[in-house]
């Protein structure tokens, strides 16, 4: 479109111009143009009275067209006049193309809206294992939406370094609606980590990520990140501080083991 308002102005430039250098080339004196007719022989004419010669360049010179008047002249200025207006004509289609397209790509987007997929984290619970000294954490990774879709990679890491817990998934899994991938995993405990869960307050670091690919077969990464409180006898409670929304990822790599 930008070129095409640059032809658009550069052709309206030459219109007005054209005009402009007309009536420059009538604008010269007498003197000029008899200067001009010394430098090329001309046929042997009858010569005319210095009357007759003041009069002709005097009507002459009332003559001088206006440079307006190049507009409506014929053919110039109607043929000047249907090339601006066909340049408007290809300004106002492309304008139009553009809002058309602009529409058909949000119409797509709207579309495709109806297709996009999603996981959640739900059920946590965290249980004491007295024969082990770990806490026992369960999680499940929920499909939310009404279509199938493939877990691709998964990778949560529980507690802080260098006591932590990570349960990984590296092979595509078949993820149907409302039917959860179940992950548990142990955390060592140390006794001022149990007073805290005994008290009520223990709180797990939990951070990571889960790609999958939906219906429109383009991988998505949601990242994970927040704190799992847990408590003795108590359901447990996350609270994120990332949000889980998807956002599209690289191509999974199918040959990566």
């Amino acid at each position: 479109m930008l070129k095409t308002l640059a032809i658009l102005a550069f052709v309206c430039i030459a219109v007005v111009a054209m005009p402009a250098h007309n009536q420059v080339v009538s604008s010269r004196t007498p003197s000029q143009r008899q200067q001009d007719a010394q430098k090329t022989p001309a046929p042997s004419v009858a010569p005319i009275t210095n009357n007759q010669s003041t009069a002709y360049y005097q009507q002459e010179g009332k003559e001088k067209p206006q440079g307006w008047h190049k507009f409506v002249a014929w053919p110039e200025g109607i043929t000047a006049l249907a090339i601006v207006f066909t340049f408007f004509a290809i300004v106002w289609q492309s304008i139009w193309t553009q809002l058309s397209v602009r529409a058909s790509r949000d119409s797509i987007r709207l579309q495709e809206s109806a297709y996009s997929q999603w996981i959640a984290l739900s059920n946590w619970s965290v249980k004491y294992r007295e024969d082990r000294g770990e806490l026992d954490i369960h999680v499940e990774i929920l499909n939310q939406t009404a279509f199938p879709l493939i877990l691709n990679r998964a990778q949560i890491t529980f507690g802080d370094k260098p006591n932590t817990a990570t349960a990984t998934l590296n092979e595509d899994y078949f993820l149907a609606p409302q039917i959860p991938y179940v992950i548990e995993r142990g955390l060592h405990t140390y006794n001022d980590q149990l007073r805290a869960f005994d008290a009520g307050y223990f709180g797990i670091m939990v951070e990571g990520s889960i790609t999958h690919t939906g219906t429109l077969k383009r991988p998505q990464t949601q990242d994970i990140g927040g704190i799992l409180i847990a408590a003795r006898d108590q359901p447990a409670s996350f609270s994120a501080f990332i949000p889980m929304h998807p956002k599209e990822s690289a191509q999974v790599d199918d040959t990566q083991e």
